[in-house]
């Protein structure tokens, strides 16, 4: 059943490595084949060309010896094709169709509303309000099929990376970044950590770099303004009344910017505290020879009215059976958690588990202003994917737990450091 070896058949008589991508920086389109031939140990040369003289369409094309290959998603797969054993196609016939099932329904459903949200903000094409709100309906509807599917599996298909995740996380890529904010972000957990994982892949990781999520939703454009004619007043004024559905919404979002201007940062209205995050961030990380030394000093300082320290631990660390991987995700965790950088210290660890469980345990310890963890919870959708629990500082064996996770490289929760994230 495996179709590895039609595969090869068809790669020994068709397939030739001089291959050249002609592409322009950040397009989406081209991440599919450049992440694609990453995974499969495929060289292919990148041709840019300029994004303002050629239509987002036109591009990527595949130039090889037996001539151009066009549409990124046959462009992806005649690459996966060419290396059979990465298995980018699944691990079955059945598996094969489900991996160009899946491609299809992304096409389908993603990218072409991924299109109309996101490339207004390009300047590709004009700004269409019924447009925009059906194509973000759209994406919300994807998402929740994506939320269903992806709750009680890593993958799309199988139980390994496939170019269905590649092609799937590559059309969603834009619509993150750009459009869809935090509140939207939350409702969809599970997708959310599954595109974290794909993106945070070495081999993605290289072509697309580091993830910055939407932090607003855009505002529609202004309309361009219209020449002036000679009118009563009376018509000027009922003019003045008539506001486009666009005009509308820019106007909902100034008030709901100005309403939010005028708020502080709960964390901010907490009476002050006498500990210090900068001088304690200052003294641990003077303590490279000995970082246990500033242990001393956090506990002289602590003030327990002000801050509290909790226990993050990951839900499925069955998953982390890959170290490289395990390690771009706590990462890429503290990367996505810089909103909150002023309130929270942290260090995560990878234990090395594996021999004993079969995984990786991730887990780490958090200092956060306040009684409360809601705060990490709203600056960084992915922390639903952990268990938080608040830890009893006054215990002399937590104390001990603490200094561990922070400081040492040993015998933590039983298992050795196999890789660690500091978050500063």
């Amino acid at each position: 059943q495996n179709p590895s070896h039609f595969f090869r058949c068809f790669r020994q008589q068709h397939f030739n490595t001089n291959m050249e991508l002609s592409t322009y920086p950040g397009d989406f389109r081209a991440f599919k084949a450049l992440i694609t031939a990453r995974i499969a140990g495929v060289e292919v040369a990148v041709k840019e060309v300029d994004a303002k003289g050629t239509t987002p369409n036109s591009v990527p094309v595949l130039s090889t010896a037996n001539g151009d290959i066009t549409q990124s998603n046959a462009i992806a797969r005649y690459i996966a094709r060419s290396r059979p054993e990465a298995g980018l196609f699944g691990q079955s016939f059945f598996q094969s169709a489900q991996v160009d099932s899946w491609i299809d329904w992304g096409t389908n459903n993603v990218e072409l509303p991924a299109i109309v949200s996101t490339y207004w903000q390009f300047g590709w094409q004009s700004f269409n309000f019924q447009a925009n709100k059906q194509a973000l309906a759209d994406l919300e509807a994807a998402f929740k099929h994506l939320e269903a599917h992806l709750l009680s599996r890593t993958f799309l298909v199988g139980q390994r990376l496939t170019l269905a995740d590649i092609i799937v996380a590559a059309q969603l890529f834009y619509p993150l970044k750009l459009s869809l904010d935090a509140a939207f972000r939350q409702q969809f957990p599970a997708t959310l950590r599954w595109f974290s994982f794909v993106t945070a892949i070495p081999a993605a990781a290289a072509v697309v770099g580091a993830v910055v999520y939407c932090k607003q939703a855009p505002s529609p454009p202004k309309g361009k303004a219209k020449a002036k004619k000679q009118k009563q007043p009376k018509q000027k004024q009922q003019k003045k009344k008539e506001l486009s559905e666009g005009e509308k919404a820019e106007q909902a979002e100034a008030a709901r910017k100005k309403k939010l201007a005028k708020k502080k940062n709960p964390l901010d209205l907490l009476p002050k505290s006498k500990f210090v995050l900068d001088d304690w961030k200052r003294t641990y990380s003077n303590s490279t020879t000995d970082y246990f030394k500033s242990m001393d000093w956090f506990w002289k300082n602590f003030d327990e009215e002000g801050w509290s320290i909790w226990l993050q631990e990951f839900n499925h660390d069955e998953e982390n059976t890959t170290g490289f991987v395990v390690s771009n995700k706590i990462e890429g965790y503290n990367q996505r958690s810089i909103g909150i950088q002023k309130y929270a210290f942290g260090v995560m660890q990878v234990l090395d588990s594996k021999a004993a469980k079969g995984y990786y345990t991730v887990a780490g310890i958090w200092l956060i202003r306040g009684k409360d963890i809601e705060p990490m919870l709203d600056v960084n959708p992915e922390s639903s994917v952990y268990t938080w629990s608040r830890l009893d500082h006054n215990d002399e064996a937590t104390r001990k737990r603490i200094a561990n996770y922070w400081c040492g490289e040993k015998d933590i929760d039983g298992f050795d450091c196999y890789d660690a994230s500091i978050f500063k």
